[in-house]
């Protein structure tokens, strides 16, 4: 069974999960967002898929 290690700083250790993930959106990505929403919206509207 294994035993909790509490050197390893487990607050900051905890904390630092998830920080410094790059594929995780973020608020500047809303621009190129909304722009691939209204393309595909007009796309839609024009019938491109049927």
């Amino acid at each position: 069974m294994a035993t909790w290690q509490q050197g390893i700083n487990s607050g900051g250790f905890l904390a630092g999960i998830g920080t410094q993930n790059e594929n995780a959106p973020k608020a500047s990505d809303i621009n190129a967002t909304l722009g691939l929403i209204r393309e595909n919206n007009e796309l839609a509207r024009s019938g491109a898929n049927n």
